[in-house]
């Protein structure tokens, strides 16, 4: 199972669904993308790369408009278990200041075989978080790695977990 991948966007400005497609293209030539959302600021985008199984899923919400709220808390305690330093703080007032929240991750394709470099897959994920964490002045997470800066230096760690 491939990795769910969230970016924590400061601003609320919206994604230019052109530049996005753009941004994807200079990497991939023949991707597409479908593009759909509603009148409250969600929004979602089916990126089809020829060579994986099944489309990014990439989807937008509104702290405003949606009950996220929950899910934000969720990680600013996250951050606050793993540590007390200032870096810990900042980036949990970030995550609790966060005014939109786009998760990624590769949709299940369900006669699909996996990916054979699924390494290729979490390298364009973690390209995409940093061209949304920079377009809303935010940070991005990656499960199993941690929290990142846009410009992906790692800020945070997540521990492995011990096995026993």
């Amino acid at each position: 199972m491939e990795p769910w991948y969230r970016v924590f966007g400061r601003n609320d400005s919206p994604v230019d669904s052109p530049a996005l497609l753009d941004w994807l293209r200079a990497r991939e030539p023949d991707a597409t993308g479908h593009f759909r959302g509603d009148e409250f600021g969600w929004f979602e985008a089916r990126l089809h790369i020829p060579s994986l199984p099944g489309p990014l899923l990439v989807e937008r919400f509104l702290t405003k408009e949606d009950e996220i709220r929950g899910e934000l808390n969720t990680w600013a305690a996250w951050l606050e278990s793993v540590g007390d330093s200032d870096d810990h703080v900042r980036l949990m007032q970030q995550v609790i200041g966060t005014s939109q929240l786009f998760t990624i991750h590769q949709a299940p394709d369900d006669e699909a075989e996996e990916p054979e470099d699924s390494h290729y897959v979490q390298t364009l994920c973690m390209n995409l978080c940093q061209f949304l964490a920079r377009s809303t002045d935010g940070i991005y997470q990656m499960d199993g790695r941690g929290f990142f800066a846009a410009d992906g230096r790692l800020l945070v760690a997540e521990a492995e977990e011990k096995r026993i």
